[in-house]
């Protein structure tokens, strides 16, 4: 078992996959507007306190996802393998619910934890 992260690290990347996964659920009448509303807010509280780090990408990450998605067994998305170069390039565990992605961070010995 890994031991627990001393600071969460994101980056700008993260910050757009999870504005669009809150908005999906807004359009799928998951939740409210309302509700998000405030769960946008928190999250920039959170950067703002600086609760997570921020990492820049870089080319290095690219060049890494594009090594990942070049030689992966898996049907790797472009963002998928883009967040694997990211993890790949640091002492990064990579926190996802995506099956495949998790098993192409399995195949690059990417540490993982499945939500």
């Amino acid at each position: 078992m890994f031991s627990r992260p001393k600071k969460f690290i994101l980056s700008d990347l993260n910050r757009i996959e999870f504005i669009s996964a809150f908005r999906k659920k807004v359009r799928l009448g998951h939740t409210t507007e309302e509700k998000i509303q405030d769960v946008f807010s928190l999250f920039s509280n959170h950067r703002k306190s600086n609760l997570y780090k921020q990492l820049t990408i870089t080319t290095k990450h690219f060049e890494a996802a594009e090594t990942i998605i070049q030689t992966s067994k898996n049907p790797l998305r472009s963002l998928d393998a883009i967040h694997l170069g990211i993890a790949s390039s640091g002492d990064f565990i990579l926190f996802s619910f995506d099956k495949i992605m998790n098993q192409a961070a399995e195949e690059f010995n990417i540490p993982t934890i499945e939500i």
